[in-house]
């Protein structure tokens, strides 16, 4: 009978046993693909619900309520810095308006395929990129018009230049890739030639001062990155980063100051001139960053061992690669980072926060989970506790004010 009882035993054992292998497996979720441009929809990312017609409540912890903002999923949006009113752009080049209940669509007019947007630094117009990306076609969108218009052919990289109304960027010609000046304000588009023989390839730019503007190479950790300064007005080029593996930039609103990224696991925050003015000791990318008014905020990596044993920044900049994040603000005093929300938690979704614009009061972010946009609602407490120490300063030792 003992012999009997034990292998009724054994065999209930086996069976709950084998009932909870079943039942782990066919809990386990596999990443669900989506169509292009919609993301990929991880374990533990639950389903979006529909946008009320009613202003969203979201999801709120003491500290931050997050919102998602789109109607659809979207290629990029920006945010008009007069109006602080929220632009998104989706992947065949349709235009929307953030609004409670349906947002409005500013244009019907389709584009091939985008590849990149640039929007200026008041946020009122935005340069586009789409169709081939070896040959694209460019064009300016004027949020006011509503209407785009076409600029010249054989354009390879675009960028805003000294106002509203001007361009720079490369130009083929057929025989030689050349530096130009584009004012938009003329019809056709008039162009000014400062280099004939431009022979630095797939570069960005961002206007500093006056007659002068940064040259930088496109980010990858295939190349040393290298930066040159150059005057419009007595062309001439200086060198001011001879190269750095995987250097990546975003540039403030006002062009003051930039986040820099090199490898390995090297982030600070630098002047217009990049020249270093605070190190940051976390691990993100400039990408997943956004200066405020008075702060920078980051999406920063729970996991990071696991980020950094990827190439970066290439794998996060082609997809290849996503992140939980947390979302952290940096006192510009100190480089104290400040934890406002912690995703995939019970509160949040998971966040991989990208391309973020920040107002004050809001942190506006494209998931890349899903390519929506959403708002993190940052409370009234946050700022005025931080602003009863005193006024914000520089990073630097000239303690100047900070003018994001």
């Amino acid at each position: 009978m003992k012999t009997a009882y034990k292998i009724l035993i054994i065999v209930a054992l086996l069976g709950v046993g084998g009932f909870a292998l079943f039942y782990l497996f066919n809990k386990v979720e596999v990443p669900i693909p989506v169509e292009e441009g919609v993301g990929v929809l991880f374990p533990g990312f639950r389903e979006i619900p529909e946008k009320s017609s009613q202003p969203e409540t979201g999801t709120s912890t003491e500290s931050v309520v997050v919102s998602k903002l789109s109607d659809t999923p979207v290629f990029d949006f920006w945010i008009n810095r007069d109006t602080n009113e929220v632009y998104s752009i989706t992947n065949e080049g349709t235009v929307f308006v953030a609004k409670t209940g349906d947002d409005a669509n500013l244009n019907t007019q389709p584009l091939d395929v985008l590849n990149s947007i640039v929007p200026n630094g008041k946020g009122n117009k935005v340069i586009a990129s789409f169709g081939d990306p070896q040959r694209p076609r460019w064009g300016v969108f004027d949020v006011v018009d509503g209407f785009w218009k076409p600029l010249p052919d054989n354009i390879s990289s675009l960028s805003w230049g000294a106002d509203d109304d001007t361009l720079v960027g490369v130009s083929d010609d057929g025989t030689s890739n050349k530096l130009v000046l584009f004012d938009i304000s003329k019809n056709p588009v008039r162009t000014t030639i400062l280099e004939e023989d431009f022979r630095i390839k797939d570069v960005l730019f961002s206007w500093t001062e006056g007659d002068l503007f940064l040259i930088f190479e496109k980010p990858s950790s295939l190349v040393k990155g290298r930066v040159w300064e150059f005057n419009s007005k007595n062309k001439t080029l200086r060198t001011i980063e001879s190269g750095k593996n995987g250097l990546s930039l975003i540039f403030s609103p006002a062009g003051n100051y930039a986040l820099q990224f090199s490898n390995p696991n090297n982030l600070l925050v630098t002047d217009k001139k990049l020249e270093p003015v605070l190190p940051l000791f976390m691990t993100t990318l400039p990408e997943k960053c956004g200066f405020g008014e008075e702060r920078l905020f980051c999406f920063v990596p729970q996991d990071a061992d696991a980020f950094l044993k990827k190439t970066l920044p290439d794998d996060y900049l082609q997809k290849r690669v996503y992140s939980v994040d947390d979302l952290v603000a940096v006192e510009p005093e100190s480089g104290e980072s400040i934890t406002l929300m912690e995703s995939g938690t019970e509160e949040f979704d998971p966040y991989d926060g990208k391309h973020i614009q920040a107002v004050k009061g809001s942190v506006y972010f494209l998931n890349q989970y899903d390519n929506f946009v959403y708002e993190a609602r940052i409370p009234e407490s946050f700022y005025t506790t931080r602003e009863s120490a005193g006024p914000l300063e520089r990073f630097d030792e000239t303690n100047e004010p900070l003018p994001f």
